[in-house]
């Protein structure tokens, strides 16, 4: 999905012939009839570290009929018409508008044009700088990069979603997007710890820091029914209903949060009947996700 920050709101936000001393990204094996999927975690930004991909990646797409993404990247997308809203100072108590203030003097951010975006567009801005501050970019993403090996291996790419979906989602939250600011400011310390945390999170597949970024979600009930539950219901659906889908094998690449928790699409599938069986061997990243 679109990165969404280093806190709940994205990343989810928040991959190898390796042998069983190997730490490796989240990767299972689902199948039911003359279906195979091969469901890979991944994230949407990080940098040069996480490459090169585990050889087992590269291998099942080669011999894919398709890859399966949240959204094809190559879309166009029209950002909503800007209609008036409420000036941030009016949505934020004094403490968040003089940490906002501060963040903007102390960046390369312009405070005339921070002032006039919509709340959900303002934590976008204020994630993208830190990220890329910290040497984290979505070009060095993994779905990016498996999306381009699959134009190398002649596989087709196909979108479970919309990237305009994406964009509507977070421009149609409750009152345009103003707990995503405030979370992401209520989380803005932690930052530099928790994308590298995430980052280490997903080399090593370790699925209790996955979870606890989970957990974290999950106290926001519109965000988690909104960006999680209903996109993995949609997505399970399309995967088990699509007849361009029922034949053949197929590489699935989403965001890692999706994967774990009770209403994860692994867990969907399980449900539908498919046989289900985790490949990678995940291990500790030996960091901890700070959360508030």
């Amino acid at each position: 999905m679109l990165n969404l920050g280093m806190n709940k709101w994205w990343l989810f936000l928040l991959l190898c012939t390796a042998t069983s001393l190997q730490a490796e990204p989240l990767v299972w094996r689902a199948s039911q009839g003359t279906q195979t999927l091969y469901i890979v975690g991944t994230v949407h930004l990080g940098d040069s570290s996480l490459y090169p991909l585990p050889d087992v990646l590269i291998q099942n797409l080669s011999q894919s009929n398709g890859l399966i993404v949240e959204a094809d990247l190559s879309e166009s997308v029209s950002l909503p018409h800007q209609t008036q809203h409420t000036k941030i100072e009016s949505l934020l108590n004094a403490k968040e508008y003089t940490q906002l203030k501060h963040i903007t003097d102390v960046t390369t951010l312009e405070w005339s044009t921070i002032k006039r975006l919509a709340p959900w567009q303002v934590a976008l801005t204020l994630q993208n700088h830190q990220f890329q501050s910290l040497g984290f970019h979505s070009r060095f993403g993994v779905d990016n990069t498996m999306i381009e090996l699959a134009s190398t291996h002649g596989v087709p790419v196909i979108g479970l979603e919309s990237l305009q979906f994406q964009v509507d989602l977070l421009a149609k939250q409750d009152d345009n997007g103003v707990a995503m600011l405030k979370q992401t400011l209520a989380e803005w310390d932690d930052g530099a710890n928790n994308v590298r945390c995430l980052i280490a999170s997903w080399k090593a597949g370790d699925i209790d820091n996955l979870n606890t970024l989970l957990d974290s979600a999950a106290a926001d009930q519109a965000f988690e029914e909104n960006f999680i539950i209903h996109r993995n219901q949609n997505w399970a659906q399309k995967l088990t209903t699509d007849s361009d889908l029922s034949n053949g094998t197929f590489t699935v690449a989403v965001g890692a949060l999706h994967l774990v928790g009770k209403e994860s699409l692994i867990q969907l599938l399980t449900q539908s009947g498919y046989v289900v069986e985790q490949l990678s061997q995940p291990k500790k990243a030996h960091c901890h996700i700070k959360t508030q």
